[in-house]
């Protein structure tokens, strides 16, 4: 049993593309490094975690979303295309949830100061948004440009005014991850529609 799950997690993982399981590790073990080592330059460093981290998670979920239709074929397949989905983008997901303690972990190590909990929080509820936005804008236009253009213009406004406007981790938390999690019911109502996707795909071809 442990072997055949191992299997299909590992399959998932190479439909969804291993440059959107990887990507979010290397950006964090590279954050990870600079957190260590300018652990005096600690909200900074905590920002730019956050941040990266964020875009790099929506680009993920846009590679993966975009990577593959044939809504035929999936039609015909025991699981329901939202299933498949979501089954698809769980490895990325799991990377980007381990990406995102690890720079937070490691200035919490370098320079020990104020509980770095709320910050991880902050930060996956961050990547969560990022994430959403770009399964959303992909399944919504089958483009992986629309998906991209969404994520930029979600990060831009969680960078810009969001971080301005709610300063503290947990609150800011608290307002994103409700928004994150409407538009992912988006994207399960969408990928639900086959006829829907069936007449997007035929437009595409």
């Amino acid at each position: 049993m442990e072997n055949a799950s191992a299997t299909l997690w590992a399959h998932e993982a190479k439909r969804g593309g291993a440059a959107a399981v990887a990507a979010p590790v290397v950006v964090a073990v590279s954050l990870f490094a600079a957190a260590f080592v300018l652990s005096e330059l600690g909200p900074l460093v905590l920002w730019a975690a956050q941040a990266v981290l964020a875009l790099t998670a929506g680009l993920a979920a846009v590679s993966v979303a975009g990577r593959e239709w044939a809504m035929e074929l999936q039609l015909t397949l025991p699981a329901s295309y939202p299933v498949s989905v979501l089954r698809r983008l769980a490895p990325a997901a799991g990377s980007v949830f381990v990406a995102g303690a690890l720079p937070i972990a490691a200035l919490a190590l370098g320079s020990p100061g104020p509980d770095p909990f709320p910050a991880v929080v902050a930060a996956w509820a961050s990547c969560g948004l990022c994430m959403a936005a770009g399964l959303w804008g992909t399944v919504r236009t089958g483009s992986a440009a629309a998906g991209s253009g969404l994520v930029m213009g979600v990060w831009s406004a969680k960078v810009l005014f969001v971080n301005g406007l709610v300063v503290l981790p947990l609150p800011q938390a608290a307002l994103v991850a409700p928004i994150a999690a409407l538009l992912l019911w988006l994207v399960v109502r969408r990928l639900g529609d086959a006829e829907s996707l069936m007449e997007m795909e035929k437009r595409r071809e």
